[in-house]
C-alpha cells in the first residue's frame, strides 16, 4: 500500500517531465501550447493542495509547543519568586494589586494592549520577555465594551487556588479564616492534589480572559461537586488546552467533551463533563472533610 501512495505522489512530476521532454522533441514548435500550460498549472494547484494541509498542521504543532514552553518559563519565574520570598507564593489577586504577578484586565481597553501591566507585575523582573505572556495561537480579538479589534497582551491566567484572594470561589462564597477549602500561600505546602498535578498557568479562553485569577469552582459548601466553568480554558491547540504544574513541568490537554469548545462567555453549566473533572481535579482533589 506504501508503495502504491508513493507512486501516486509521483504521477503528476512524472507528467510534467514528460510533457518537458515532448517540448523539446518537438523542434519545429516555439512553445507551449495552452492546453498544455493549463494542464501544468492544474498540476501544480494539485500538489500546493497537497502540501498545504501538512504545512498547515506543522505551523499549529509548532505554536502548541511554543505555548507550552511559555507557560513553562512562566512558572519557572513564579518558583524563582518564591524562593526569594521565604517559600511564599506571588500574590494572584482580582483586579491586580502593587505586588500581583499581573496587573489590570486584558479584555478591555486599556489594559488590553497595556504592556505595562505586564512590566509592573511582581513576576516580571524573573523573565523579562513579553512575549511569554502570550500564546502565539491568540489572534486579534475584540475588546470588552467595544468594537475594536486588536492583539492583546496576554493570554494566560493563574489557577486562583494559588494565593488568590477570592476563597469564596472554592467555598461556596463563604469568606474567612476558617473557610474549608483555604487558597495555597506556600510553595511547600500545595496538596490535594501534590505539585505534579496541580495546576499554576492556564492558557484561558478568549472569552472569559479578563483579570489574572482562573476560577472553576470544584465543591459546593456541602461538599458536592459543581458542574460550572466559571473561567474557561482554551481550544486554540487542536481543541486542546495548556497548562503548567507546580513541579514546573507543561503539558497540553486535548479535550474529549466537545461542549468545551462552545463556551462562549462565564458561568457556563456542564453536567458530566470529563474535561471540567479534569480540570477541577487539578485545583482540588481528596478535600479534608
Amino acid at each position: 500500500m506504501e508503495a502504491e501512495n508513493a507512486d501516486y505522489h509521483h504521477v503528476p512530476l512524472r507528467l510534467i517531465k514528460f510533457m518537458l521532454m515532448k517540448k523539446l522533441a518537438l523542434r519545429n514548435r516555439d512553445g507551449f501550447t495552452l492546453i498544455e500550460l493549463l494542464v501544468v498549472i492544474a498540476i501544480i494547484a494539485i500538489l500546493a493542495s497537497m502540501l498545504l494541509p501538512a504545512l498547515s498542521k506543522a505551523k499549529n504543532k509548532a505554536q502548541a509547543i511554543k505555548c507550552v514552553n511559555n507557560v513553562r518559563q512562566l512558572t519557572v519565574a513564579w518558583h524563582l519568586y518564591s524562593g526569594d520570598n521565604d517559600d511564599n507564593l506571588i500574590l494572584n489577586h482580582i483586579g491586580g494589586v502593587q505586588n500581583a504577578w499581573i496587573l489590570g484586565l486584558t479584555d478591555r481597553l486599556p489594559g488590553a494592549t497595556n504592556v505595562l501591566d505586564i512590566r509592573r507585575g511582581s513576576l516580571y523582573k524573573y523573565n523579562s520577555s513579553d512575549g511569554i505572556y502570550q500564546c502565539p495561537s491568540f489572534l486579534p480579538t475584540q475588546v470588552t465594551g467595544g468594537s475594536r479589534v486588536v492583539k492583546w497582551v496576554r493570554s494566560y491566567s493563574m489557577n486562583g487556588h494559588m494565593n488568590g484572594n477570592a476563597d469564596w470561589v472554592q467555598n461556596d462564597g463563604a469568606t474567612g479564616p476558617n473557610v474549608r477549602y483555604p487558597a495555597h500561600r506556600k510553595l511547600s505546602g500545595i496538596s490535594n492534589p501534590g505539585p505534579a498535578a496541580n495546576l499554576v498557568f492556564v492558557d484561558e479562553s478568549q472569552y472569559t480572559l479578563e483579570d489574572s485569577y482562573f476560577a472553576v469552582p470544584v465543591f459546593t459548601g456541602g461538599g458536592a461537586r459543581k458542574r460550572l466553568w466559571q473561567n474557561a480554558p482554551t481550544c486554540r491547540h487542536d481543541n486542546g488546552g495548556v497548562f503548567s504544574f507546580a513541579d514546573g513541568h507543561a503539558e497540553k490537554w486535548r479535550w474529549r467533551d466537545s461542549r468545551t469548545c462552545t463556551i462562549r462567555g462565564h458561568n457556563v453549566t456542564h453536567f458530566n463533563s470529563a474535561d471540567l473533572l479534569q480540570v477541577q481535579n487539578a485545583i482540588i482533589r481528596n478535600p479534608v472533610q
